[in-house]
């Protein structure tokens, strides 16, 4: 599933907000320490599987021990899920894109740079301030003399008539980009959160989709044990490689640790002929017990 318009966002951020509380409410000791499931893998089978199962809803509500809520849930579960994975990709994209603004930003300043020179030789410029913004370095420092360059022009714009070097198009596009900067070097919030934040949400997200996914995956593979095509209508939320795709967005952290040395198993005395089987729940684990 992917994000296509500001309607849908609109419609996954709604859920993303009406599960909030149940988010909170999961504690991080119950949280997998190392994040590997591929979001939007695993969201487009939700989505594909809601719509498979949809025909045994009523036969779900009737199973014994199974709680319907868990198949309604799929949906906003899945759209919360979805919504924060793509806020994770907007933060990636506006990083990613931080050495591309300061270069166009770079160039700007510099159009404003060679023009306020000009301004300043005819007098229109106090002697000494253009000077003074070329003298830093550094994005904090484009960013100031970005802010300052605007605000000087925006008393005059009749600076900025046609013909003249620098242009409103100009004027424009630095007020743009001086926005733009003060997020990705970090002046202004993130509109989409910290990192930290982010992935933890992240977590939160998935392991209350996986625990519902799975409980309607148990009642499924229980209610068609006889047609055999459960996984097929309720198939993993892993992909077929184990893991995620390389096309996924960054992980959480990975922690490796080795593992154990087991100790020598003790040797054992076979096990004596079974004489009889017993069935401990001869009703299925979601039929009502027969009276």
């Amino acid at each position: 599933m992917t994000v296509e318009s500001a309607a849908q966002m609109d419609e996954l951020k709604l859920a993303f907000d009406l599960t909030k509380s149940r988010r909170d409410a999961v504690p991080l000791s119950s949280l997998p320490a190392v994040f590997n499931l591929n979001s939007t893998y695993a969201t487009t089978v939700v989505e594909a599987a809601i719509k498979r199962v949809h025909e045994y809803r009523s036969e779900l509500t009737q199973m014994y021990k199974f709680n319907i809520s868990d198949y309604d849930d799929l949906k906003p579960l899945s759209d919360s899920l979805l919504y924060i994975q793509g806020r994770i990709a907007r933060r990636i994209e506006r990083l990613n894109m931080l050495p591309i603004h300061v270069a166009e930003g770079v160039a700007l300043r510099e159009i404003f740079f060679v023009y306020g020179d000009l301004l300043t030789l005819t007098g229109a410029i106090p002697a000494g301030v253009i000077a003074k913004l070329r003298a830093g370095q550094g994005h904090q420092d484009l960013i100031e003399d970005l802010a300052a360059l605007i605000g000087l022009f925006s008393e005059h714009p009749e600076w900025m008539l046609a013909g003249s070097p620098v242009t409103v198009a100009h004027f424009n596009r630095a007020k743009g980009l001086l926005a733009t900067l003060r997020v990705e070097v970090g002046e202004k919030e993130d509109p989409d959160g910290t990192q930290t934040t982010l992935y933890l949400e992240r977590r939160r997200a998935a392991f209350l989709l996986i625990a519902a996914y799975d409980e309607v995956r148990a009642a499924i593979v229980y209610l068609r044990r006889h047609e055999g095509d459960a996984l097929t209508l309720v198939p993993a939320l892993y992909a077929a490689t184990g893991g995620h795709s390389a096309k996924e967005l960054p992980s959480d952290p990975v922690v490796e640790t080795k593992p154990a040395t087991p100790a020598p198993a003790a040797p054992t005395a076979p096990a004596a002929p079974a004489k009889y089987t017993v069935d401990t729940d001869p009703n299925g684990p979601f039929e009502r017990p027969r009276s």
